[in-house]
């Protein structure tokens, strides 16, 4: 079970309990032998479940849906129909499953409760997390000691922005089931989107511990160290996490991102690349990638994937920025502004919008409006020797510009400490 980061992304580790508890519930498997009559509902149901948990998922599909032909309430086959379109990513069609699971009534509380379990993890899956939040509360109420559901909530009030709600259902769920490693991972990672990297760490070891094999708090453990300057062992821990699960996008982006912070522009494509292969719908990575190749130069492609990036999430401040900022260098001044108007907009906070911005003004000659933005920048970042260079440009060439020798000097006092600030 996991949640998105800023990503980058969500991420959802399916836990094994679920597996466990729908196998529990079918009646045992039959030797596979031809059926055809009416009666037969509940042995195509008992091939359907042996075939879900062989990964046949085709075959344990055909199977429900004879189930259900031949008994069409059925609420069980509906529910485990639900859960094989939910393993094959068919997050719609697992609801319409469950949907149809929960019209026909609590005849049996646990399929119920785990019809709408299923039903809002469906939903937490496509990040619709007040319809997910609706269901796996009325999980809870109908079931309120299954650690999973919990584990699930908290994944939507953390994408809701309730935070403390979040905690408490992953406390929640740790102390029902302090055997699921996934549980573990998931507050880890509430507390690393957090930054609370000395808690996340000790769920991620808790999770290690439980599962060797686990691979993502290898990855999220790689960020932390990120974080404290410990390139190495970042790259140590992104590559074991690597060695683990070949398909993990976190991992793969983190790579990317030492790489393209140590300059290597061209071995960070590589990760972006393979990243975007595994996901290619996520906006950061087209972010990241976009700066190696404007790094690189190639400005056409930068140019297509930010493009991409505010494609698929068209409030993301950074993406502008970061086209603004291209279209700055390929002086296209009217759409450099343009998103820079946009960044700032979705995001006042950050300093380099209004850097960016100032400096499109500095060209235009609106020196005015030039040092507003530049005093903003220094406002939100007073430690930036970029913005004290740029407005001792803007200062010399106000004095170059004055006629009246008092503001010019005053200018040049003002532009030698800023570019003294600078150094």
């Amino acid at each position: 079970m996991s949640i998105t980061i800023k990503t980058k992304r969500a991420f959802y580790f399916f836990p094994l309990f679920l597996m466990v508890y729908m196998a529990c519930e079918t009646s045992p498997v039959q030797k596979e032998k031809p059926i055809g009559s009416v009666e037969d509902a509940a042995k195509y149901f008992d091939l359907g479940v042996r075939f879900s948990r062989e990964k046949k998922y085709q075959q344990a599909i055909n199977n429900f849906t004879e189930t259900l032909k031949r008994d069409p309430s059925f609420q069980r086959a509906y529910v485990h129909r639900g859960y094989v379109y939910y393993n094959l990513g068919k997050y719609s069609e697992a609801i319409q499953d469950f949907d149809k699971a929960i019209l026909l009534g609590p005849h049996d509380v646990s399929e119920y409760a785990l019809a709408y379990c299923l039903r809002g993890e469906s939903y937490n899956m496509l990040k619709k997390y007040a319809d997910a939040l609706v269901d796996l509360s009325k999980s809870i109420e109908l079931k309120p000691s299954e650690a999973v559901t919990y584990n699930f909530r908290s994944v939507a009030y953390y994408h809701l922005g309730k935070i403390p709600e979040a905690l408490v259902d992953a406390d929640k769920a740790i102390n029902l089931d302090p055997s699921d490693y996934n549980n573990f991972d998931n507050r880890g990672i509430i507390y690393f989107g957090l930054k609370d990297y000395d808690k996340a760490l000790v769920d991620f070891a808790a999770s290690n511990k439980l599962n060797q094999k686990n691979a993502p708090p290898y990855a999220y453990m790689g960020t932390i160290a990120v974080h404290h300057g410990l390139i190495n062992e970042a790259l140590g821990l992104y590559k074991l996490a690597i060695e683990r699960d070949a398909n993990l996008f976190e991992a793969w982006v983190g790579l990317g991102i030492v790489y393209s912070n140590q300059g290597n522009y061209p071995e960070a494509l590589k990760y972006f690349n393979r990243a975007i292969q595994i996901d290619p719908n996520v906006n950061g990575v087209y972010n990241e990638r976009g700066y190696a190749y404007f790094k690189l130069e190639k400005h056409d492609e930068a140019m297509e994937d930010y493009n991409r990036a505010i494609l698929l999430d068209p409030a993301n401040a950074e993406s502008y920025f970061q086209r603004g900022r291209l279209y700055f260098n390929l002086e296209k001044n009217d759409e450099a502004m343009n998103d820079y108007n946009r960044a700032i907009l979705l995001n006042p906070a950050n300093y380099e919008s209004y850097l960016g911005r100032g400096l499109v003004y500095a060209i235009l000659e609106k020196y005015n409006e030039a040092l507003n933005d530049i005093n903003k920048a220094l406002e939100l970042e007073p430690d930036s020797k970029a913005a004290y260079r740029i407005r001792g440009t803007i200062y010399n060439r106000l004095a170059g510009q004055s006629g009246e020798q008092d503001k010019k000097n005053d200018y040049t006092e003002k532009a030698k400490a800023d570019l003294a600030r600078s150094q």
